[in-house]
């Protein structure tokens, strides 16, 4: 998937776990700011790598894990994961 589509997919996992509008909210703070920072690491990672990182959300509700490997070709997202806490 690409990144547009991987946002889209954490707004979906935030609006699930959020609940609609705060849903759209939390997505508009978290989504920029772990793409950028997950498009960074593969930027330094080796081509083939496969790089996994997990980021919370700031009330510890939302954990999102992004798989991605940088490719010959550019930056792949594999999978995106979430774990809501109740």
């Amino acid at each position: 998937m690409n990144f547009n589509e991987a946002e889209k997919t954490i707004t979906g996992i935030c609006i699930e776990a959020y609940g609609f509008p705060a849903g759209i909210e939390k997505a508009r703070i978290l989504s920029k700011p772990i793409l950028l920072d997950f498009r960074k690491m593969l930027r330094h990672a080796y081509v083939g790598e496969i790089i996994e990182e997990t980021y919370n959300s700031e009330d510890l509700k939302l954990s999102i894990t992004i798989t991605g490997q940088k490719a010959a070709g550019g930056l792949l997202i594999m999978s995106i994961e979430k774990e809501i806490h109740s």
